[in-house]
């Protein structure tokens, strides 16, 4: 009767220990479930605040596009920098021979519009040293032998008087067709023939 008992034990201890692992199995399933609803829903909303935050963020780019559009439409960059003055004004004709009045006013000349630079100093600064090379190579010294005999020019053995049309090679200039004006000792005066 003792084993009866002690084997009813067991079976009702076998039996205790199985409800509670489905209980707990049950219990871990319905945690399980709940976790992934929470999970979905917080997936959601996170997605759904994304969607809010980029159109916010749109929004504003284009309030922002539209008004620097409208700051530029009034600083009217593609214009002219200084205002410009109606040009339906009449003149008043001029008699012939008469002396031109102190009252009579010179037309000013007129200057270049001011440049209005979009980009920065810097960012202008280093194109421009992209453009230009940094350093330049400096230039060979060359001495020529030159000498002045009766107002005559003698350079490099070749002789050249007043008056004389010759081709003239600078530096700064380069070349350009011109003529002897002057020789004196301190200097040689040259005048272009190339009009303009």
């Amino acid at each position: 009767m003792a084993f009866l008992l002690s084997l009813t034990q067991y079976l009702c201890f076998a039996l205790d220990i199985h409800v509670h692992c489905t209980i707990v199995k049950r219990e871990k399933e319905e945690i399980e479930r709940k976790f992934r609803l929470e999970h979905a829903a917080i997936q959601r909303e996170l997605k759904e605040r994304e969607d809010d935050l980029v159109q916010a963020l749109l929004l504003e780019v284009d309030d922002r596009i539209r008004f620097i559009e409208a700051e530029v439409a009034v600083l009217d960059v593609a214009g002219p920098a200084c205002p410009t003055f109606s040009m339906n004004k009449k003149c008043l004709r001029r008699r012939p021979h008469d002396t031109p009045t102190s009252t009579e006013k010179k037309k000013a000349r007129t200057t270049a519009p001011a440049i209005i630079h979009l980009l920065p100093e810097h960012i202008i600064a280093e194109d421009v040293r992209l453009l230009v090379p940094a350093e330049s190579i400096p230039s060979v010294v060359q001495h020529h032998k030159v000498s002045l005999d009766n107002g005559k020019l003698i350079y490099e053995g070749k002789t050249y008087q007043r008056g004389q049309a010759l081709v003239v090679q600078t530096e700064n200039y380069g070349a350009f067709a011109g003529m002897i004006l002057s020789i004196c000792e301190q200097y040689i005066q040259f005048r272009s023939t190339v009009p303009g």
